[in-house]
């Protein structure tokens, strides 16, 4: 269990297991989390929630594309650096 959040079917796969996400759901959700905190950029609102550079990349590539495939541990890191609880739906495809 990943922060005491209890998950939803498909959430207690493997780190490993890899899923189909909806790409422009999490750049609405990027752009949300911009708005929530007054950030003008998706760079520096990855540096302000604390992102490593790496992960920064990884993210900013998802948000740029409509489908994008995904390991869950690095999706559970993306859910819970932007505050994305683990049970919507629109997220995944």
């Amino acid at each position: 269990m990943v922060s005491g959040r209890d998950f939803t079917i498909g959430w207690d796969e493997p780190d490993n297991a890899s899923r189909l996400i909806d790409g422009t759901y999490l750049l609405n959700k990027v752009r949300e989390k911009m708005h929530e905190m007054r950030v003008d950029s998706v760079g520096t609102l990855f540096r302000v929630i604390g992102l490593s550079r790496s992960e920064s990349i990884l993210f900013s590539m998802w948000i740029k594309k409509k489908e994008v495939g995904v390991k869950t541990c690095k999706l559970k890191r993306f859910c819970n650096a932007l505050g994305i609880p683990y049970d919507e739906e629109e997220l995944e495809l």
